[in-house]
């Protein structure tokens, strides 16, 4: 990446790795793997380049990106598209497409931050940590299922469940809320005319 050099691997196993430059000058490099261990060994180096650098390097790829974005989405998660294709040309000179540039933000997120989906597979583990650190809080899960039977074997019919709403009501909110002197209210927004914005209550010893 650093040299802005294309490479091609001419053969890449559990035993050997060669590569080449694909522009066609003399750089090579060669490893093979010791048998019974799981080191490898430079055999070879061609360490010398005649060919000029180029600005669209296979190497970089969203993949490669992403996880060299990590440090810096987790100190900056709003880092701007166009701040990260300038850090690229800056720092490898190199330039990459807008879209390349959103996947890989994208994909440095999800490291950092997590995947969404992941997320939600974790709902009843949450739900399992709330009720244990806040004794007496009520939390529901509201889920909705799908079988999926499959034709050929009976035994892999599975139920997929999917995420509809989530109630979390803890102890503390809750013995303060019965505390609260019993007054019903109507929300001042439901009202239109010259009473617009108005609220109005109701207590316990029906003063208004």
């Amino acid at each position: 990446m650093h040299s802005g050099i294309n490479l091609k691997f001419t053969k890449n196993d559990n035993r050997r790795v060669r590569v080449i430059c694909k522009s066609g000058c003399p750089w090579e490099s060669y490893c093979g793997k010791i048998p019974h261990q799981q080191t490898w060994q430079l055999r070879k180096i061609v360490d010398k380049h005649t060919c000029s650098r180029e600005y669209k390097v296979n190497l970089l790829s969203t993949k490669w990106l992403s996880g060299k974005l990590k440090t810096a989405i987790r100190k900056n998660p709003k880092l701007k598209i166009n701040d990260i294709r300038e850090r690229v040309q800056r720092k490898w000179n190199a330039r990459i497409s807008k879209s390349m540039t959103i996947r890989a933000r994208n994909a440095a997120k999800s490291m950092v931050e997590g995947s969404f989906i992941e997320q939600y597979k974790r709902l009843y583990d949450y739900s399992h940590e709330l009720l244990r650190s806040n004794p007496g809080s009520t939390i529901k899960v509201k889920v909705e299922g799908n079988r999926n039977d499959d034709e050929n074997n009976e035994n892999l019919a599975r139920v997929l469940l999917i995420f509809q709403r989530m109630y979390i009501c803890f102890k503390a909110c809750k013995d303060s809320f019965f505390k609260c002197r019993p007054i019903i209210g109507l929300d001042g927004c439901f009202f239109e005319g010259i009473f617009w914005w108005a609220n109005i209550g109701n207590n316990w010893n029906r003063s208004k």
